[in-house]
């Protein structure tokens, strides 16, 4: 399996350090809790293949995440504006990013939403599976992502329990994976980091999609 969880930890620039069980509590109590559930078994079938695969050598997530700026609340007011023409920010590890979201518009809290569709609360979506079913409705890209690393205080206290997906954007590496960008809350700050959509790579219900209504 090529997909992996990274996290950007320990104000390191080289971000492939070994996780502790801490880091990993999220994802263990996540599966616990569906080993236990109606489908165990099926989980448990899957798990057991998964851990039969050789450990991931090729695909590799990006040098050099960020953190949340850390801005006050009296430099967020200064300017809430989100401009989506921008070329997204890009690593070495990625050759490419696509992104479909454009213009700029203003941020307003009121309008941005976690999104869970029905059936991921009782199932985990194939990262291919999700993207198809999510593509109508108004998903965010990584200009929106970006500005919330910016301005974290406006981020929501109750979004701190789950991984924050921006669809709009997908990024390729060099062995031509696609990754899509994410949020996600660690270690008392805000941190940017990417989900795999490829080997099969499971989307569970603590994966929760940004909506904006217009």
């Amino acid at each position: 399996m090529c997909s992996r969880l990274f996290l950007p930890i320990r104000e390191r620039t080289d971000c492939y350090t070994r996780l502790a069980l801490c880091d990993a509590r999220g994802p263990l109590n996540d599966l616990l809790e569906k080993l236990s559930g109606e489908n165990g078994s099926l989980w448990l079938a899957d798990l057991n293949q998964l851990l039969r695969q050789p450990r991931p050598t090729s695909t590799k997530p990006p040098v050099k995440l960020r953190k949340a700026s850390g801005r006050s609340r009296a430099q967020a007011e200064e300017s809430h504006v989100i401009d989506c023409d921008n070329l997204p920010w890009i690593t070495s590890n990625f050759k490419r990013v696509q992104w479909s979201q454009k213009g700029k518009f203003a941020w307003d809290p009121k309008r941005a939403k976690l999104y869970l569709p029905a059936s991921q609360e009782t199932k985990a979506y194939k990262g291919h599976e999700l993207k198809d079913e999510l593509q109508n409705l108004p998903i965010m890209g990584v200009a929106v992502r970006d500005f919330l690393l910016s301005h974290p205080e406006l981020i929501p206290e109750e979004w701190k329990d789950y991984y924050i997906l921006f669809w709009r954007t997908v990024y390729v590496d060099l062995q031509d994976h696609l990754w899509i960008p994410s949020l996600v809350y660690y270690k008392e700050g805000w941190h940017e980091n990417f989900k795999s959509l490829e080997c099969d790579s499971l989307f569970s219900g603590n994966y929760r999609t940004l909506l904006y209504e217009p």
